[in-house]
């Protein structure tokens, strides 16, 4: 990239012909760089949007009495796995099963 002379020579560091190559590609793995950081962060940053919710749906339910429960559909042992289809971490079946079985009725 640059020639360096010896001490005590009175030039200083001169560019070489390949030094704006260089230069571009290392800016461009630099931006690489940082949008695989970006990214990472995202998906960190989704995750922890997930997990705040599935806990503070679990909360919230594991709250109600086992009436109110019932009365929403759910049992006490469902409360993590609608917490987590809540959350959107596993498929929302509860959902799609209400669905298909009013498609049936109507």
């Amino acid at each position: 990239m640059f020639d360096a002379r010896p001490p005590g020579s009175s030039a200083t560091l001169t560019a070489v012909p390949g030094a704006a190559a260089a230069a571009h590609l290392i800016a461009r793995l630099f931006a690489r760089l940082l949008a695989a950081l970006a990214a990472a962060a995202g998906r960190r940053a989704d995750e922890w949007r997930r997990a705040h919710l599935r806990r503070s749906t679990e909360n919230a339910l594991r709250g109600l009495d086992p009436h109110t429960l019932r009365d929403i559909g759910l049992t006490p042992g469902e409360i993590s796995s609608a917490a987590a289809e809540v959350a959107g971490d596993v498929e929302a079946t509860r959902l799609r099963v209400w669905r298909e079985i009013g498609a049936r009725v109507v």
